[in-house]
């Protein structure tokens, strides 16, 4: 592991998370600015989320990207569709966390 990377996994674990319910309601706010509402809706919680977590990195961002998984009922209340994606964010970032102390 190369120095730049311990460092910031460093600082990855020693900041804590957000909760999810501190970012659903300001990112569901977000979401419903951006025009059109079809857009990724994915990329945009992952780029809200971001915004309000500023220790994780360009890197961070675009690895979640490709590695949360989360299944979202497009029928559900744009509420609970957010929620879904914030809660995947969330985990997949605790899971890095403790891989990383370990």
């Amino acid at each position: 592991m190369s120095q730049n990377q311990s460092c910031h996994e460093l600082q990855r674990t020693s900041h804590r998370l957000p909760s999810s319910g501190n970012l659903v309601t300001p990112i569901t706010g977000t979401v419903r600015e951006q025009q059109p509402l079809e857009a990724d809706l994915q990329a945009v919680v992952l780029s809200s989320v971001a915004d309000r977590v500023p220790w994780l990195s360009t890197p961070d961002v675009l690895a979640l990207r490709t590695q949360i998984a989360a299944d979202v009922d497009d029928q559900a209340p744009l509420v609970e569709r957010v929620a879904t994606i914030v809660d995947a964010i969330l985990t997949e970032v605790e899971h890095w966390k403790r891989g990383a102390v370990a």
